[in-house]
């Protein structure tokens, strides 16, 4: 309800007050977030929609019935990072997939780094990132294996705007269980932990492989970064990961929430370097193809293209 009321407020209040202050052609709304802005811009300009997250599949989605509305209503275009997020709006007609691209790395891949037998994990303790998944592989994978855990491990996290009940079992129960994942990777001898890091590329650089065991639908900026180090990537066979990575030519894809699946997927590069090799050059090369810096080209036509109607 408070999310609601914020949204109507910003709506027919804050978004056209704040629009007004400015003199555009076009106005470029960079997530679905922003879809109390859609109306207010189209106003005063061409309102471009930038998909950038996968929408709710179901049909009873008040949030994507609303933001369908909205969009058929006032917008002129359509962007969507993948064919998935373009598939869940359903509105073909005005959407256009451009992927995120990944400027090339100006460095010389280390012919060791695949024999290293380390790997990457960039998640930090985000459940929809695989980590507790990641965290239960740990006992099935082989003892020459050392694993990076990198990101965000915060654990004096309590989300004040749920009820008391979710309180509690925040307090008690996830921030338990996420101690214990915590406290279970500085202990382990197969993990490194790491925590926050601005220097991923020097971490690329050093390990054969990196892991991204998501749990639910996304389009992955790391896996381009770790394609454009001729990095392999063991995934999961999620909705928007398939467009990047293709089980067996540029990397493995295991079940979803499946431990022992991917410690065994782990143990199979750490074992053969050789394919893993050939797994990062495939990947390089389908990310050159499809995920270069030349999709900029594509958003400046659409803006002439929005220009001269």
């Amino acid at each position: 309800m408070k999310l609601c009321s914020i949204w109507v407020l910003s709506r027919f209040y804050f978004a056209e007050r704040e629009l007004k202050n400015f003199n555009y052609d076009i106005v470029h709304l960079n997530s679905s977030v922003l879809s109390d802005w859609i109306a207010p811009s189209s106003k005063y300009g061409k309102t471009i929609v930038h998909i950038r997250e996968p929408l709710k599949k179901s049909r009873l989605s008040l949030f994507l019935k609303c933001f369908k509305y909205q969009i058929k209503k006032h917008a002129f275009r359509v962007i969507a990072i993948s064919e998935d997020n373009s598939n869940r709006l359903g509105l073909p007609e005005i959407t256009k997939v451009i992927y995120n691209f990944a400027e090339f790395p100006n460095i010389k891949i280390v012919d060791d780094s695949y024999f290293s037998k380390k790997f990457l994990y960039l998640g930090g303790s985000a459940r929809l990132k695989g980590f507790y998944t990641l965290v239960a592989a740990l006992d099935h994978i082989n003892k020459d294996i050392l694993i990076y855990f990198c990101g965000s491990y915060e654990t004096n996290s309590i989300y004040w705007h749920k009820s008391l009940a979710m309180i509690i079992v925040n307090k008690f129960w996830y921030l338990s269980k996420k101690q214990r994942a915590i406290r279970k990777i500085k202990q382990h001898k197969n993990a490194i932990f790491i925590g926050m890091i601005d220097n991923v590329d020097e971490y690329l650089q050093k390990v054969c492989c990196l892991i991204s065991p998501f749990q639910s639908p996304h389009f992955s900026r790391p896996i381009m970064e770790a394609f454009l180090f001729k990095k392999s990537v063991i995934t999961t066979n999620i909705e928007g990961i398939q467009e990047q990575v293709l089980d067996g030519i540029n990397g493995k894809i295991v079940p979803v929430n499946n431990s022992k699946e991917l410690a065994a997927s782990i143990n199979f590069c750490a074992m053969n370097p050789l394919i893993v090799k050939q797994y990062g050059k495939n990947g390089f090369n389908s990310t050159i193809e499809k995920f270069s810096i030349r999709n900029i080209d594509e958003f400046c036509s659409i803006y002439d293209s929005l220009k001269k109607q």
